[in-house]
């Protein structure tokens, strides 16, 4: 409790720092240790300063990092519900905020199933989709890290169900990942495809209104082979959408 208050209530950043260290390294050391530490701080998400809250996040992230091997601890922080919390903080101020809450939700995300419907359920679908607008490759590291990893569950929500499909298109996913396409960076760009693709099949006007055929025909001659493959695949959902339309 004491390492948590000053996480929350420290008088520099130093000593919060420090504080989410030391969580760090016992949450590590011992899986009963793990488990109280995530709850504690999924409780702090939202609370104290926003510095504070920044080094709550970032710490909750390093406690489920990706990887098959890391399931168990993804589990152990998706368990305390802490998805109402890293959706509000999508919305704060702080770019650096906002990027640490979309790695930790992109990290949840990855095991699709229950922790897609929890993120849906909590209102996260608008602003994942609202933050795939504004920021091009160029752009600040923290703008287009939150960019990718929004880009990324987008996607996986487009491919998760028709329901999450309808929402991500009602709520401008089409154009935005049209723009992302144009101009985003390499991860977003095969994200936006993989929505795209996820998407054609059932709303294939929108997307070939949307000038998207362009861009995917382009994504063709990336150095990426997945951004290739789904570009491919993109194309190939749009073309069966279409036919299907005509019928």
């Amino acid at each position: 409790p004491l390492v948590g208050s000053v996480l929350t209530r420290g008088r520099s950043d130093k000593s919060r720092s420090d504080a989410a260290t030391l969580l760090r390294a016992i949450a590590l050391a011992d899986a009963d240790h793990h488990e109280k530490i995530v709850k504690a701080l999924s409780e702090l998400l939202g609370a104290g300063t926003t510095q504070a809250q920044e080094h709550a996040t970032v710490l909750l992230l390093a406690l489920c990092p990706t990887g098959k091997e890391h399931k168990q601890a993804r589990g152990a922080v998706a368990n305390q519900r802490p998805f109402k919390m890293l959706i509000r903080e999508l919305r704060s101020t702080s770019t650096t905020l906002r990027m640490h809450a979309s790695a930790v939700l992109d990290s949840l995300a990855a095991d699709l199933g229950q922790n897609l419907s929890s993120i849906a359920a909590a209102g996260g679908i608008k602003p994942l989709v609202g933050l795939l607008d504004g920021a091009s490759a160029d752009a600040a590291s923290e703008v287009v890290q939150t960019q990718e990893h929004a880009a990324q569950i987008v996607a996986a929500m487009a491919e998760g169900s028709d329901e999450y499909a309808a929402s991500v298109a009602r709520e401008g996913g089409i154009p935005l990942c049209v723009r992302l396409l144009e101009a985003g960076s390499i991860r977003a760009k095969a994200s936006a495809a993989h929505t795209i693709r996820a998407l054609s099949s059932r709303f294939a006007g929108q997307v070939e209104d949307s000038g998207a055929v362009e861009h995917l025909v382009r994504l063709l001659s990336s150095h990426s082979l997945d951004s290739q493959e789904l570009a491919a695949h993109a194309l190939t959902g749009i073309a069966a959408g279409g036919r299907k339309e005509k019928i």
